[in-house]
């Protein structure tokens, strides 16, 4: 078990995953990188949404298949989904389509366009086709 924490370590600091985390931040994701179950919590600005996409963004990376991201509220999936989009992931966004905010609209698997790739960003909650955001 020891050696799955350590090359869960190595593996999220050499694909950069943890850059810009604080030190609490850092250690919620290697909890999840390296633990069956996490409990992230804290007050409302302590970034818990930040950690969640680094938390995905590695699952994602590792994985061979999809990662599958719930909440029981739609703005913080809504959250999810332009982070996620924002650090290169394909994401689609499943729901009633009249709770998905506007700016992640693209995402929404309905439409059949398969969500967002990683040929873009978000800017200004606006999808900049091309990768460069100023």
């Amino acid at each position: 078990m020891q050696n799955i924490r350590a090359y869960s370590r190595v593996q999220l600091e050499d694909t950069g995953v943890m850059e810009g985390l604080n030190g609490s931040q850092r250690l919620a994701v290697y909890g999840a990188a390296a633990n069956r179950l996490t409990l992230v919590q804290g007050p409302p600005g302590t970034g818990k949404t930040a950690v969640a996409i680094r938390i995905l963004t590695h699952w994602a990376r590792i994985s061979n298949g999809p990662v599958l991201a719930t909440s029981d509220s739609n703005i913080a999936v809504d959250n999810l989904v332009e982070g996620c989009a924002n650090a290169g992931l394909k994401v689609i966004r499943l729901g009633r389509p009249e709770a998905i905010r506007p700016e992640v609209s693209l995402c929404n698997g309905e439409l059949g366009n398969g969500g967002l790739g990683n040929n873009g960003k978000w800017n200004n909650g606006e999808w900049v086709e091309g990768g460069s955001v100023t």
